[in-house]
């Protein structure tokens, strides 16, 4: 079976008041074991094809499975559960909190892939801390000069996958 199957998978935005092609019926497979890299010029679509891939966008026509999986079939309950569990990202911009450490990135990411949705729901109820405070014992571990090195964010990410 197919890791990834893509069949006729189109993409569009609008620009200008005119329709634009991120994906223009795309169709690929990837079987287990295989190494698959995606090039392109920028703006040939290979973050839109991710995205869909990864269920943070949907394509406008088309089929996307994984490992078998319609996942333009699933419900917004299911999509959820299967970027939680399935997916892992790596952002280009790496989506990190700068005032926390890593220790507290790493751990704000698996706790919140952890609460349910009524843990969510209470959490969001309570009052708010002041800006800046950070819940428990902090745990600082930064360069001498209190910031990230570039590079120091994606190695970061890949640790909270």
């Amino acid at each position: 079976m197919s890791i990834v199957a893509l069949k006729g998978v189109s993409r569009t935005y609008e620009s200008g008041g005119r329709k634009v092609y991120a994906l223009n019926k795309v169709s690929f497979t990837v079987e287990e074991g295989e190494f698959t890299v995606i090039l392109g010029p920028s703006g040939a679509g290979k973050s839109t094809l991710l995205n869909i891939l990864g269920g943070i966008d949907h394509a406008d026509e088309g089929e996307v499975r994984i490992s078998g999986l319609d996942i333009a079939a699933l419900n917004e309950k299911e999509m959820s559960g299967y970027r939680a569990e399935k997916v892992g990202f790596v952002f280009q911009f790496y989506n990190l909190i700068p005032t926390l450490t890593v220790r507290e990135n790493v751990a704000l990411m698996q706790e919140l892939k952890r609460m349910s949705r009524l843990r969510m729901r209470r959490l969001k109820s309570r009052p708010r801390r002041p800006r800046g405070q950070i819940p428990g014992p902090a745990v600082r571990r930064r360069t001498a000069e209190g910031i990230y090195r570039e590079g120091d964010s994606q190695e970061f990410r890949l640790a909270a996958l």
